[in-house]
């Protein structure tokens, strides 16, 4: 029988994909030193406040980054940039915990102001998907697809929520959509691969997670679902090579342990 990927794995990939970030900075980036003197300057200046709050979320300083979006917030209630921010850092800050709710929040803030504001869109369907409320996301996406139907990263949020939802097909076609777009955005070929394993359509699948692997050849994911789809087609021996390779990068992957388990107690009978 074909497998596919759990939920829970899609939406660690969809984390992955919709919050790259640079984590565990020590040091004060320059930027920040910058934007500091002129706060000194000026504390008032709500636009040093916001791109302060934008260097240090970049750095992986959600705490600190929320404080320099509150701050702006308090200079300008209305500040739509300040309240798409400070949901961003929320969605980051809480995503152990699974509380997405003042992310949403925020992103309302931002909606009440302006309402086709196409970033805060996107960031309510990402807080929505993390929460698995997949119709509600797709009607957020829905919204910034509106706005800029060219828009990549609404098109891979909606492929996400349609792929939680099982509607492969229509996921395929957000994921087709976003390479139309730009044929050069490897990541979503990962998702695409994704959906066709769930199509059992593994040939294809296996084209497009070697092209993502070209890219990404340190992507525990893609040699994981590459050992799926070789799995899937029989081909035990080059399924079990992609597996090592999985674990290789992320020795606690279970499922590849599992799945390469598996495999050889098939082959020893």
């Amino acid at each position: 029988m074909t497998k596919g990927l759990t939920g829970t794995v899609v939406i660690a990939l969809a984390f992955l994909l919709i919050s790259i970030t640079l984590f565990g900075c020590e040091k004060v980036p320059e930027e920040v030193k910058l934007y500091e003197k002129i706060l000194k300057a000026n504390p008032k200046n709500k636009n040093a406040w916001f791109k302060r709050g934008i260097i240090l979320e970049k750095y992986g300083r959600y705490e600190e980054a929320l404080k320099s979006y509150e701050k702006a917030l308090e200079i300008d209630t209305k500040f739509k940039e300040a309240w798409n921010g400070k949901g961003g850092v929320l969605r980051n800050l809480n995503y152990a915990s699974r509380n997405f709710e003042e992310s949403i929040e925020a992103y309302d803030k931002a909606l009440n102001i302006d309402s086709k504001y196409k970033e805060a869109w996107y960031g309510k369907s990402c807080a929505l998907g993390f929460l698995l409320r997949c119709e509600d996301a797709l009607k957020a996406s829905a919204e910034a697809l509106k706005i800029d139907p060219e828009y990549k990263d609404a098109w891979i949020s909606k492929g996400i929520d349609l792929i939680n939802l099982r509607r492969w097909d229509e996921a395929l076609q957000s994921f087709e959509e976003v390479l139309r777009i730009d044929s050069k955005y490897t990541p979503a070929l990962l998702d695409k691969g994704t959906v066709l394993i769930n199509l059992g359509r593994n040939e294809e699948a296996l084209k497009v997670l070697d092209e993502y692997l070209k890219v990404y050849p340190e992507s525990a994911p893609g040699w994981y679902e590459k050992g799926l789809v070789l799995n899937n087609l029989g081909r035990y021996e080059e399924s079990i090579k992609a597996y090592n390779e999985t674990l290789r990068i992320d020795p606690a992957h279970k499922r590849a342990l599992e799945d390469k388990n598996n495999i050889l107690i098939k082959l020893k009978k």
